[in-house]
């Protein structure tokens, strides 16, 4: 059976319970891809056995769960690893100033923007706690995130829920759309920085 079959069958045999087990763990590091558990939880919507908009809000408070623990690990023993013999050669002190100054002036839109890249989603909420990002600043900045993408993809799950290959195409879609706005964004933020700064030289 295939990860997407598995997922669909756990989903509909335990409910939001699954769900929100399975969307923890993600946010933790397990190799589930997050797009497949939201729309594998919109199915369960399509088949009558959860209702659209407390799913949709599951999904949400599983994802903010999974993310806020993992940015509480990153707080609890983010400082320690740094003393580990591999991780202090890796993040030596100089080196985790300058990462703590790119933090403090661009660790709000890291945050929101991560939530899109799953390959650094978890690096950046470990190390937001690691360098002591404040938690009600972290938690609102990864709710936007949430509501931005989940709700989505458990309505493409439940509207297309006989055409699934077509609701994961949608998706696909609407990333690569979401993926180039966010870098088009960043681009344009570093060149407006960039032109201040030539602009305070000049």
């Amino acid at each position: 059976m295939d990860l997407f079959g598995f997922l669909s069958d756990l989903f509909l045999t335990h409910g939001y319970l699954a769900v929100f087990v399975v969307l923890l763990l993600c946010g933790l590091g397990l190799p589930i891809p997050e797009e497949l558990t939201l729309v594998g939880s919109g199915l369960v919507v399509y088949e009558g056995r959860a209702n659209l908009y407390a799913m949709m809000g599951v999904t949400v408070v599983g994802i903010l769960a999974g993310d806020a623990l993992l940015m509480i690990l990153g707080r609890r023993y983010g400082p320690q690893l740094l003393q580990k013999p591999l991780f202090r050669r890796l993040l030596h002190a100089e080196r985790m100033s300058k990462v703590q100054q790119q933090f403090d002036r661009h660790g709000v839109k890291a945050v929101f923007f991560a939530r899109f890249f799953a390959g650094i989603r978890a690096c950046v909420y470990f190390t937001a706690g690691t360098l002591g990002m404040r938690f009600r600043t972290f938690l609102l900045l990864d709710l936007a995130g949430a509501l931005l993408s989940a709700p989505i993809s458990v309505w493409l799950g439940f509207r297309f829920g006989g055409e699934i290959s077509r609701a994961l195409g949608v998706l696909k879609q609407f990333e690569h759309v979401l993926v180039a706005l966010v870098l088009l964004f960043v681009a344009w933020t570093i060149g407006r920085w960039v032109w201040r700064r030539r602009r305070r030289k000049g």
